[in-house]
């Protein structure tokens, strides 16, 4: 899939940036890794980046943010890499073109090194700091801690709807039971990951959907309350 997706692998220059705890990071294997899909998203990029720092402080966790730039159109890419000058912990995936957020995503968890990987959409409408809690859970044992939404600010009556057919219909024709009103952001043990890597059968929207819908050995729950997207 690499091949075929053509990206540009673009690593920090030697030397870049002066954070501590990012410069552990690029040394050795992390225990996190944030895999960011993006396109077109140069208005969020400070936003973003500010809070996962916090985050990550707070944490104390070696860590890595996987960024796939999905053939952005804007100076998203130009963004990017001025973040990563600052702080050698971004990793950069720049797409030869668009391929989509599923294909961005499986992308971004074939380069993730982490023991656990968090998939994160770049407009912030799933908080960050939930990571905190993520954390927490996987600590307990849990292979896979997904964030199921409480609240969907400016979700029409029509999309609630279609979506609550699409789980019922997605159950009955898998027989299997689905945790509702999920998407990809969730923590993921390295086992996982592993194991998705491993499903060379599937291609990569598969793979994404199977980020939403996969069940480990010890799976868990957090609400949350999703915000407007950030412009």
């Amino acid at each position: 899939m690499k091949r075929a997706l053509e990206p540009m692998d673009l690593e920090p220059a030697a030397g870049a940036g002066r954070v501590t705890a990012s410069m552990a990071a690029v040394e050795a294997a992390p225990e996190l890794s944030i895999i960011v899909p993006m396109f077109n998203e140069t208005a969020v990029l400070d936003r973003l980046f500010e809070r996962l720092g916090k985050v990550m402080e707070r944490l104390g966790l070696s860590y890595e943010i996987v960024v796939v730039n999905d053939g952005s159109t804007d100076e998203t890419l130009a963004g990017l890499l001025e973040h990563r000058a600052r702080n050698p912990a971004i990793k950069v995936i720049s797409l030869s073109r668009s391929f989509g957020k599923d294909i961005a995503l499986s992308a971004g968890l074939d380069h993730a090194r982490g023991r656990a990987a968090v998939p994160l959409d770049a407009d912030l409408q799933d908080p960050p700091e939930l990571i905190e809690q993520m954390v927490a859970l996987w600590r307990e044992g849990y292979d896979v801690v997904y964030a199921t939404r409480k609240h969907r600010p400016g979700d029409t009556w029509l999309k609630r709807t279609t979506a609550h057919f699409f789980y019922r219909v997605f159950e009955v024709i898998a027989d299997v039971p689905i945790p509702r009103d999920t998407g990809d952001f969730r923590l993921l043990d390295r086992r996982v990951v592993d194991a998705l890597g491993q499903a060379v059968f599937l291609n990569a929207v598969a793979i994404g959907g199977l980020v939403r819908y996969l069940r480990g050995d010890r799976l868990t729950q957090w609400p949350v309350v999703r915000r407007p997207k950030s412009k």
